[in-house]
């Protein structure tokens, strides 16, 4: 049995756009779909490059263990490098490779594609009072 989306409550439709858009996103990039895994590692290091594991963490949400196989295999793909700090050499920062800022512009690309065509039937004020709603939803479950 499937609930009816009117049934939802507001934290499982968030939830549900969430998924929604990871499988519409997987499909626009098709050829190579675990770059929608590494996007939100892909998007830290485009923002913070040179950061360590720790920041990756605080920064994504993502559990370190998820974090720790994930640089892995991004290392592997030569999507990644990690050089030892020049402060501490006991911590390794993480750095985005040539390779890695094209496949993070291009899974960037297709995201913005996919939300501007979510987002399309909304006015500015509907985005505005949308964005003010969610960012108060976030601050109380950061509370909790």
């Amino acid at each position: 049995m499937k609930l009816d989306k009117k049934d939802k409550n507001v934290i499982m439709l968030m939830t549900d756009i969430s998924k929604m858009f990871h499988v519409k996103l997987k499909a626009r990039v098709n050829d190579d779909s675990k770059m929608v895994t590494y996007r939100p590692i892909l998007k830290v290091l485009n923002h913070h490059n040179g950061c360590n594991q720790l920041d990756i963490v605080n920064y994504t949400l993502l559990k370190a263990p998820t974090i720790s196989l994930t640089l892995k295999n991004m290392e592997l793909d030569g999507l990644i490098e990690r050089k030892p700090d020049p402060n501490d050499k006991r911590n390794m920062n993480i750095f985005i490779t040539e390779k890695g800022m094209e496949a993070n512009e291009k899974v960037h690309k297709a995201a913005e594609e996919i939300k501007d065509i979510i987002l399309d039937e909304l006015n500015k004020e509907e985005l505005a009072n949308l964005k003010d709603v969610l960012l108060k939803i976030l601050d109380k479950v950061e509370e909790i």
